[in-house]
């Protein structure tokens, strides 16, 4: 079994260098199917207003659906980048970046805007800071960083100088600038963490203040309001994947999800108009059928439930209640239901080549668009039992509760994790294996929390145990150096999960059922953190034990409070206006 195992990481690690490479060289081979294909030549003019709408009109002006002239002249901020850079560049950002995992713009429609000229500059510059880091232009070589941080600064600067100059007012797709630039910041490490916080919270009240999280008008066109609909499911999935933190909640309720789950891909791009159902089927347990749930929609229901993980076991929601963890009654009991019905509903115990047949549908090749939520899904319901069943978290809850555990209950409750540990694990070895793009920052954390579970258990007293566990950390190192690359904060990553590997024989007891304390230093417990705790791991270099914060010293605000207005978020050419401006 074993020998099986390791060539398994073998294979993963050819097959995640194998990825990284076919992104380095104009061929791509990963299942190169991708939704669109644009053209080297563009037009784009600036001068385009896109702000003015109104929650009852057009969240945009649609472009003609003409055919694209490839001799129209295009120029784009001075010709810099230039035009086939750019238009290469949205290309890969939908092969790489469009449902891994987010999904704000249906492909074939973008194109027609681009056409028509409607595509704001700050939109696209957005899009450029996602996409520069999987892009093979020649253009980007050895500056990937550094021009993604320039055309993200670039994107926020227009939209501050636009919004906030109390003339505009705002439309869909600054909304989606903003959420797509919240997404890089989170991901850029801790020099621009905090001002993720801001952006992500400003996008979900603009996007309450615009209505999307009720159905839109009937006068918008099917397409465009199918848009609506997905730019608010992106950002409900956002605010639930970066609450698997401490101190985090989500700033969305579910109550006021008065829309439909996304509808299926092709029916969107072909502007047909579907009743699908709503969050609030998953807790009445009377979904559709899962050939009727779209993909996407997975992601949605697996991210509430995700959700409501981390609420209970990291951020200690409903702390307390007197229920028994192990009562039929209690909400560890109740989520974990949850979570086993999405399982079953949606056939999530399968095998990965049954799971790739679902995918492909009978296609030689795999639909990235397709195949990056199915597979997402699963990953988030796998994220989620390891979270519920976690040695580590599962023992501070019951500290906080003041109860003893069952043996029996807390020996099924660290095997249950142990073994969603190596089902994570393997999900992402044989989907990537498969052909699957797994490179979105989320699967490092998975990684890491997958990776956490089984350091723990390479010190397990049965032998098999302990080497099937070495052999999934090492899968998950792997993925992690490979993600890392393309991810600042996945860097993060793994240079905690590197730390707590090393120390990982001081931790072995929490898988000890006879042990019954949770005795440890602030050091100790910040370091068990740095593998589950989602935030902390992306913005620090190395876990470190916390420290007491002066309330009134703002020097650590500087990126909250310099965010409207700050000579760091400004290029060079915009600063000597703004000296002379202010003397």
């Amino acid at each position: 079994m074993f020998a099986a195992m390791e060539a398994k990481l073998v294979q993963m690690q050819e097959t995640m260098y194998s990825i990284s490479r076919t992104l380095q060289h104009p061929g791509l081979q990963i299942g190169d199917r991708a939704p669109v294909s644009y053209g080297s030549q563009r037009s784009h003019s600036i001068a385009q207003d896109e702000f003015g709408s109104t929650p009852d009109s057009l969240p945009y002006e649609p472009g003609p659906a003409a055919p694209i002239d490839h001799n129209i002249s295009y120029t784009f901020c001075g010709g810099d980048p230039p035009a086939a850079v750019v238009m290469s560049t949205v290309k890969t950002f939908f092969l790489y970046c469009h449902n891994q995992p987010y999904c704000f713009f249906q492909p074939a429609h973008f194109q027609q805007r681009i056409a028509g000229n409607v595509v704001p500059d700050h939109l696209l510059f957005a899009i450029l800071a996602h996409a520069s880091r999987f892009s093979i232009e020649p253009y980007y070589q050895g500056r990937q960083r550094e021009l993604a941080e320039k055309f993200a600064n670039r994107s926020w600067n227009a939209i501050v100088s636009q919004i906030f100059s109390g003339t505009k007012t705002m439309s869909l797709v600054t909304l989606q600038s903003i959420g797509l630039l919240s997404i890089f910041d989170y991901t850029a490490g801790k020099k621009r963490h905090g001002s993720a916080w801001v952006k992500i919270g400003l996008a979900v009240k603009l996007a309450q203040e615009m209505r999307l999280m009720m159905e839109p008008n009937s006068t918008i066109p099917t397409i465009d309001a199918e848009e609506c609909r997905r730019t608010f499911w992106t950002f409900y999935l956002l605010d639930r994947l970066v609450s698997c933190s401490r101190a985090k909640p989500p700033a969305i309720l579910e109550g006021s999800c008065l829309l439909q789950l996304p509808c299926d891909e092709a029916l969107w791009a072909a502007g047909q108009a579907i009743k699908t159902q709503r969050l609030e089927n998953l807790a009445s347990r009377d979904l559709l059928e899962p050939a009727e749930v779209t993909p996407f929609a997975v992601v949605v229901l697996a991210s509430y439930v995700l959700s409501r993980c981390a609420q209970y076991m990291l951020q200690d929601y409903n702390i307390r209640s007197k229920e028994l963890l192990w009562s039929p009654q209690s909400d560890h009991t109740s989520i974990a239901g949850d979570l086993a019905y999405l399982e079953s509903h949606f056939d999530m115990d399968c095998g990965t080549e049954h799971m790739m047949t679902k995918i492909c549908q009978g296609a030689s090749t795999i639909d990235q668009s397709r195949a990056g939520p199915m597979v997402f899904a699963r990953a988030l319901v796998y994220l989620g039992r390891c979270l519920l069943h976690h040695p580590f978290l599962l023992r501070r809850r019951l500290l906080a509760c003041n109860v003893t555990a069952p043996a029996k209950f807390l020996s099924r409750s660290f095997d249950l994790c142990r073994t969603y540990a190596v089902q994570l694990t393997q999900l992402m070895s044989e989907a990537s294996r498969a052909g699957c793009i797994v490179l979105t920052s989320f699967y490092g954390y998975s990684a890491v929390v997958a990776g956490g579970i089984h350091v723990l258990n390479t010190h397990n007293q049965q032998a098999h145990i302990a080497e099937e566990a070495g052999l999934n950390l090492s899968i998950c190192e792997v993925l992690l150096d490979t993600v890392s690359t393309y991810w600042v904060n996945v860097g993060s990553m793994q240079e905690a999960l590197r730390v707590f590997s090393a120390h990982g024989f001081d931790y072995c007891f929490l898988n000890d059922v006879s042990h019954t304390e949770l005795a440890l230093s602030a050091e100790a417990m910040e370091t068990l953190w740095s593998v589950v705790d989602y935030s902390a791991m992306s913005s620090i270099s190395h876990p470190k034990p916390p420290v007491t914060t002066n309330l009134f010293d703002v020097s650590n605000n500087n990126q909250w409070f310099d965010l409207f207005n700050s000579a760091g978020y400004l290029d060079n050419e915009t600063l000597p206006g703004l000296r002379e401006t202010n003397g």
